[in-house]
C-alpha cells in the first residue's frame, strides 16, 4: 500500500494498516487498562486502531488508538440544590471566519497549499525513494507533513554528504520547485518508530506522526523564491471535529503509478467526504478522525490535507486501512488539536509559537540540539 495510516476496527481485532508514505499497524481502540478500542460514539470520539501509514516506501508496525465513545461517561451530577442560583448562559466559543477569498472555493484554498514530497537518496540500499504529501501552513515556506515522512531528512547525510535529498513540487503534473530542510519532528514518534525505518510495509497508529518541514532554496538557481507561499489557515479547535462533518480531502496520491510515472506524471487530486468516526489517545481530546474511502486513499497521501468547509485545515492524512479498492479503505487523519497538545506535552511549545518565531533559527537550533539523537536512532537500525 501507500504510505498512509489507515485505521480499521473490525470485530474488536486487530487490523493491518498502511502509512500513505510508509506502511503501519493499528489496533483499535480499546478501554482503558488495556489498549483502547473502539467505542460507539455519536459527537465524540475514541481512540483509533493502528493501522498502515500513506506514504510510499518502506513500513512500520505500531499500536492502533482506539475510539473515542459516542458520549463520554462522566459521573453522575449530585442533585440540585433546594434554591439553584441563576447561572448565565456561558457565551459559545466565537466561530472562526472563512479562510476562502471571494471568488474562490475550498477545493481552490486546498489544492493551491498542497505539495508533493520527493525524498531520493544517491544510491539503493536501506533507504528507497518515498512519495508523500504536505501542506503549506506559513507564508514563509513551512510545510506540515508526517513524521514517517519527516525522518528521511533526519538521514540527510547518512553514508555520505547529501545522500539524502528532499524537495517539494507542485502543479499538475508535480514538478520539482523547493529544497525542503527539517525544522521539527516528533521526537516521540522517532522513539517508537525507528525500528521501523527499513521495514517494507510499516504499521501506526498516527499518534505523534508529525513534522514540520521548511523551503530552504529552489532547485533552480537561476530562480528565486516567491516572497509568499499559498498556505492554508488553520483550526486546531474541536469545535467542528464531530461525526458527519462536510470535508475535502487533498493530496498527491501515488499508489497505482510506477516509479518513472511518479516522477514525470502525478497528479494533486481532491475529494470531498465526511467525517465518519472521530478517535482518542486519551479519555476526552479528539485525535484521529476516520474519513471512509476515496480516490485520495493511495499510497503517497500521506501528508495531505483535511480541510473544514470554511477553508481550514483541520488534520493531516496519516494511515490507510487495507483495500484492493479506493472506496473500501478507510483513510485516519491526525487532528491540527492532537499535534498541538503533543508539542505542549512532549516540547513545552505549540504550534503558534513555532509559527510565530524565526523559522530558520529555529531549526538550526533543532538540528543542533535534538536531531543528533533522533538521527542515532534511526542509523543504529540500519
Amino acid at each position: 500500500m501507500a504510505l498512509i495510516d489507515f485505521i480499521a476496527a473490525v470485530a474488536g481485532k486487530l487490523v493491518l494498516s498502511v502509512f500513505l508514505g510508509f506502511v503501519a499497524i493499528v489496533t483499535p481502540l480499546l478501554p482503558p487498562p488495556s489498549s483502547p478500542a473502539v467505542i460507539p460514539q455519536a459527537n465524540t470520539s475514541v481512540p483509533p486502531p493502528a493501522i498502515a501509514t500513506s506514504t510510499t516506501k518502506v513500513a512500520v508496525e505500531t499500536q492502533k488508538p482506539k475510539p473515542k465513545p459516542d458520549t463520554i461517561q462522566n459521573p453522575p451530577p449530585p442533585p440540585p440544590p433546594a434554591a439553584p442560583a441563576v447561572q448565565p448562559p456561558t457565551a459559545p466559543a466565537p466561530a472562526l471566519p472563512s479562510a476562502v477569498p471571494t471568488g474562490s472555493s475550498v477545493n481552490d484554498v486546498a489544492r493551491a497549499s498542497i505539495v508533493n514530497i520527493l525524498c531520493t537518496t544517491k544510491n539503493d540500499g536501506a533507504l528507497h525513494p518515498l512519495t508523500a504529501s504536505g501542506v503549506f501552513i506559513d507564508s514563509r515556506g513551512v510545510i506540515l507533513t508526517n513524521a514517517h515522512v519527516g525522518q528521511y531528512l533526519l538521514l540527510k547525510n547518512y553514508l555520505t554528504p547529501n545522500f539524502v535529498e528532499c524537495v517539494a513540487r507542485t502543479g499538475n503534473p508535480a514538478y520539482p520547485r523547493y529544497k525542503l530542510g527539517l525544522l521539527h519532528i516528533s521526537s516521540e514518534w522517532v522513539r517508537d518508530n525507528a525500528s521501523q525505518i527499513d521495514a517494507t510495509n510499516p504499521l501506526g497508529t498516527g499518534e505523534n506522526d508529525f513534522a514540520l518541514l521548511y523551503v530552504i532554496g529552489s532547485t533552480n538557481p537561476n530562480e528565486k523564491l516567491p516572497e509568499s507561499f499559498p498556505s492554508a489557515a488553520l483550526d486546531s479547535s474541536e469545535n467542528t471535529l464531530a461525526i458527519g462533518v462536510s470535508t475535502l480531502l487533498a493530496a498527491y496520491p501515488a499508489g497505482f503509478l510506477g516509479g518513472t510515472t511518479v516522477q514525470r506524471d502525478l497528479y494533486l487530486a481532491s475529494a470531498e467526504t465526511t467525517i465518519k468516526e472521530v478517535y482518542t489517545f486519551g479519555t476526552t481530546s479528539i485525535d484521529v478522525i476516520s474519513i471512509g474511502g476515496s480516490v485520495v486513499a493511495q499510497k503517497g497521501s500521506s501528508g495531505g490535507g483535511v480541510f473544514s468547509v470554511l477553508g481550514r485545515l483541520l488534520a493531516v492524512i496519516s494511515t490507510s486501512s487495507e483495500g484492493s479498492t479506493t472506496d473500501i479503505r478507510d483513510l485516519h487523519a491526525i487532528t491540527l488539536a492532537h499535534i498541538d497538545r503533543s508539542l505542549r506535552e512532549h516540547d513545552g511549545t505549540s504550534l503558534f509559537t513555532i509559527l510565530s518565531g524565526n523559522i530558520p533559527d529555529q531549526a538550526a537550533a533543532f538540528a543542533a540540539t535534538t536531531a543528533p539523537t533522533l538521527t542515532k536512532l534511526l542509523t543504529d537500525q540500519l
